[in-house]
């Protein structure tokens, strides 16, 4: 049963503001210390991780009672699906702070009993001869004859029942919701029959595990038949002792002292695809799938594969519970897409013989890309792009041999304007490569090869006042250059097929020098249109939308 961990953190915000309610007097140290094991006990919850959460809470009231590191401890117990301890550890919390508790608290705490109540049954042991030791998985319930039925979580329990001089009884119990179970256990005489003490060697408390079942806490000192057996050790932070086989012999007391540290857990990973490289805390353990003991606490699992996104997986391994995962990767598209538009700055070409565009123009432009990634990071594509200079109106005064042409007006010899419209462009496309870096927010590098054509074209719509002829419709020219372009790009990636960013490129050109002579008249007009020749540069300065196919 998993609760919405927001739910929890609601409670856990209360109880960071609620008032600290001491059962006895303590030290400021005490308190300090206490409020410390209560913080972490909030951190760890935020991780969901319930079994050292709830240490942390049990710490935290043993040094400094609190009503809030009780009801947090039932939670985690809760969560844990430890039902029988979570409604124990209600009961004291209403009993110790019962009075202290608002309304809504309490109602809320009456109504997780009430809730609880369904998956827990009971459990009547008697014992021939009484006085035996009742543990119920793990935890001692006390002796025989019991006052009453002992509450557990509903499921298999395992019940052993021991008394020195003896042989133990133990069995598995099925108890289902609500029911009382009863277990006679008819004990029997044995005469070979000796006895294991078991200690810590720092004097710390831990499980203590015989045969794989939990039999007490150190130090504990119990009968065991005459033969070998497997004692370990462990705890709620997955430290312990290692197994280690002990010969117990008849009649006698075998001691044995453990050095504790952090027990290995069982990991296990199963990759798809199936022959992806595994690699746990950096280091490759892998190509496919890997079942493996690491040390119990927190790891990274990284997944990797070629064309497919790298996954990383934290993971928390406990030496009680084997993990699995089963990392699925995201495939990365080979051939992707754009649509990119802007405009050129100056200089850019120069055109001579026109009145705009004769210091170079400033254009819109716009194209696209098609592109095949050659690694998941470098690609090649092909690229068209075309771009216009604005269109722009002028008039002039016609001059020819450095002297204004003239006409018969109505109030006699006049100078003559004229209107001129201009369009300036080009036309480009080729082959450039690209290498990305990152991949939420995108920086592209890339270098563009290829060819341009250029084109200008002049018209002069209006006719020469008092001139005998009609000017020209249309002048143009076109030339072709190499053209470079470095460019450089930073976006933001939607999703795994989405991006949009923006850059900046530099286009090198190397212009011919081309005039067309449009002097039709003998006059010298129109003038002469041409590109003036040499090395020329613009930058363009463009937002694309980038599509994986």
């Amino acid at each position: 049963m998993r609760r919405p961990l927001l739910a929890f953190a609601f409670l856990l915000l209360g109880a960071l503001l609620a008032r600290y309610a001491p059962a006895q007097p303590a030290s400021t140290e005490r308190r300090a210390e206490a409020a410390h094991h209560f913080e972490v006990g909030l951190e760890l919850v935020q991780q969901q991780a319930w079994d050292s959460a709830l240490v942390e809470f049990l710490r935290s009231r043993q040094l400094f009672p609190l009503r809030n590191a009780v009801r947090n401890a039932a939670v985690c117990l809760r969560e844990l699906h430890r039902y029988d301890e979570a409604l124990e550890t209600y009961d004291s919390l209403l009993q110790d702070f019962g009075k202290e508790l608002p309304e809504a608290d309490r109602q809320s705490v009456v109504a997780d009993i009430a809730k609880l109540g369904k998956y827990v049954a009971f459990l009547a042991v008697e014992s021939d001869p009484p006085g035996a030791t009742v543990v119920v998985d793990g935890r001692e319930r006390g002796k025989t004859p019991l006052d009453k039925p002992v509450r557990v979580t509903i499921g298999t329990r395992n019940v052993r029942v021991y008394r020195e001089g003896y042989a133990p009884y133990e069995t598995p119990v099925f108890v289902a919701s609500g029911e009382t179970q009863r277990v006679s256990a008819k004990l029997s005489v044995v005469s070979r029959l000796g006895t294991l003490r078991v200690t810590e060697s720092t004097g710390r408390v831990f499980e203590v595990l015989c045969d794989g079942a939990v039999v007490g806490a150190t130090p504990w000192e119990g009968p065991l038949l005459e033969g070998t057996h497997e004692v370990s050790l462990r705890n709620e932070l997955d430290m312990g002792g290692l197994p280690r086989e002990v010969r117990i012999e008849t009649n006698k007391t075998t001691e044995v002292s453990f050095e504790t540290g952090v027990l290995p857990g069982d990991l296990r990973v199963e990759p798809s695809p199936t022959d992806a490289r595994v690699a746990v805390d950096g280091r490759v353990v892998s190509v496919g799938t890997w079942s493996g003991r690491v040390p119990s606490g927190d790891h990274v699992v990284l997944v990797t594969h070629d064309w497919y996104v790298p996954q990383r997986v934290p993971v928390h391994v406990s030496s009680r519970t084997p993990i699995t995962i089963r990392p699925s990767l995201e495939q990365i598209p080979r051939v992707y897409g754009e649509i990119f538009g802007g405009v050129t700055l100056p200089p850019g070409f120069k055109v001579l013989g026109t009145n705009n565009c004769a210091d170079g123009c400033i254009g819109n432009m716009g194209g696209g890309r098609g592109g095949y990634m050659i690694s998941d990071r470098f690609g090649v594509e092909l690229f068209i792009v075309a771009a216009m200079a604005l269109d722009r109106d002028s008039r002039s005064t016609i001059t020819v041999n450095g002297h204004p042409v003239t006409g018969n007006g109505p109030g006699g010899p006049v100078s003559v304007d004229y209107a001129e419209h201009a369009d300036v462009g080009a036309t480009f496309g080729g082959l450039s490569v690209a290498y990305h870096f990152f991949d939420r927010w995108p920086l592209t590098l890339r270098f563009a090869v290829g060819a341009a054509r250029l084109a200008a074209s002049v018209s002069y719509p209006s006719q020469l006042a008092g001139q005998a002829f009609v000017p020209y419709a249309n002048v143009g020219v076109a030339a072709w250059s190499p053209i470079l372009g470095p460019e450089v790009r930073f976006g933001y990636r939607f999703s795994r097929s989405v991006m949009m960013d923006v850059g900046a490129a530099l286009y090198l050109f190397d212009v011919p020098a081309v005039a067309q002579q449009s002097d039709q008249s003998g006059q010298g007009f129109p003038p002469s249109l041409g590109f003036a020749g040499g090395p020329s540069s613009a930058v363009a300065v463009t937002p694309a939308l980038h599509i994986d196919l």
